[in-house]
């Protein structure tokens, strides 16, 4: 059964204390669901069920949360889901799995996060684990502390160790990023999928990280962040944000019935298990596996969404996959614009149906903390 990518919308990236901190994470998600809702013209009564991803919020039910601001008696039965940066991959996954089994027609799938208001947790005073982790944590625990769990960060740099890339090369990685989302054209081509929010002086809120005077001699001054002279820099990683971005996901009753029209069809979507000590190789492994579950030649896919919280990961397809630049993250990528955890595979998504021209494949991949993947194949409309 065929399924489709309908209404896809973001909010403007905050960074972490930016435009953002005062908005709880349930608003940001309340504003990204009332802008795909009237973007699509459904009554919110016809979807039946809403999941959205959160990593680091106050815990609890904040799809539901998010869609009581957004809906109030009207919001769908809800469900949060957690899959760290890889949230909201996984809910597109769940929802297209609904559609296609026919259980539901309209599933709303997205994530939200704010990193701003992200609360001190600590572990309790009688889990074993407590010790080996400050108070309150920096991060969640990702693995047993028998296989090290080392964060994002470590994974990182073991993996620009093992591909042996210069630190120079994920320099221009960011480079080149950064100049790509500050491009005019770009910024064009994503205004009618970025929500308009504005502050109480009526300012518009704008991605935050995007910096269009970016250089090689500024990135080459960065700080090394997991050993001294490491791979793994300020420049060449992202930084923490605040956000939120959706869609629906259609049948093709639900397309008629609704009168809704399609970004896309959702061809496949696969996960991946990799080692949790270079989890940033979870994007290039889940790619390698849809393409050969989909039978799709590399050469057929237009272009690379890729989880650019590290530019070691975007290098690793160019090394790995022999994909060039160009087709990797046209629009920029997450070094440029920032990473919201929860919503930065949605957003990724919604920047590949506005690369794509009608008829062209592109898949959106993200590594995931723990030493997991995701990738989502569409076939833009």
């Amino acid at each position: 059964m065929k399924t489709y990518i309908c209404s896809a919308m973001r909010t403007p990236i905050g960074k972490t204390g930016g435009c953002f901190k005062y908005i709880p994470v349930e608003k940001l998600g309340a504003e990204m669901m009332r802008s795909v809702i009237e973007h699509s013209k459904v009554d919110p009564r016809s979807i039946e069920k809403i999941i959205l991803a959160n990593s680091v919020g106050q815990g609890g039910n904040i799809a539901r949360f998010s869609g009581l601001h957004a809906f109030g008696r009207a919001c769908p039965p809800s469900v949060t889901v957690d899959y760290q940066c890889g949230g909201s991959l996984m809910a597109v996954e769940l929802a297209t799995a609904l559609v296609q089994s026919q259980m539901h027609d309209l599933v709303f799938a997205g994530g939200a996060e704010s990193t701003s208001l992200e609360p001190d947790k600590c572990l309790h005073a009688c889990d074993p684990k407590k010790p080996y982790y400050p108070s309150p944590l920096v991060r969640a625990p990702f693995t047993p502390l028998d296989l090290k769990d080392q964060g994002m960060l470590e994974g990182a740099e073991n993996t620009a160790a093992l591909l042996d890339v210069e630190r120079t090369r994920l320099d221009e990685i960011a480079y080149i990023s950064h100049q790509r989302a500050a491009s005019e054209e770009v910024k064009s081509k994503l205004k009618e999928r970025i929500i308009s929010l504005k502050t109480e002086g009526s300012k518009p809120y704008e991605d935050e990280s995007i910096r269009p005077k970016m250089s090689m001699r500024l990135l080459s001054r960065m700080p090394s962040l997991v050993e001294p002279g490491g791979r793994i820099t300020a420049g060449n990683a992202c930084l923490t944000h605040d956000g939120a971005a959706g869609m629906l996901i259609a049948s093709e009753h639900a397309l008629e019935k609704f009168k809704l029209i399609p970004d896309a069809e959702i061809l496949g979507v696969e996960c991946v298990s990799v080692n949790p000590s270079y989890s940033p190789l979870g994007a290039l492994s889940a790619v390698k596996k849809i393409m050969i579950t989909l039978n799709i030649k590399r050469e057929n896919v237009i272009y690379f969404e890729v989880n650019e919280a590290f530019a070691v990961k975007t290098w690793s397809f160019m090394k790995h996959l022999k994909i060039p630049h160009e087709k990797l993250n046209p629009l920029g990528g997450t070094l440029a614009y920032g990473h919201p955890y929860g919503a930065t595979g949605a957003i990724l998504l919604t920047h590949l149906t506005v690369a794509l021209a009608p008829g062209q494949v592109g898949i959106a991949s993200m590594g995931v903390a723990g030493g997991l993947g995701i990738a989502v194949a569409i076939k833009r409309i």
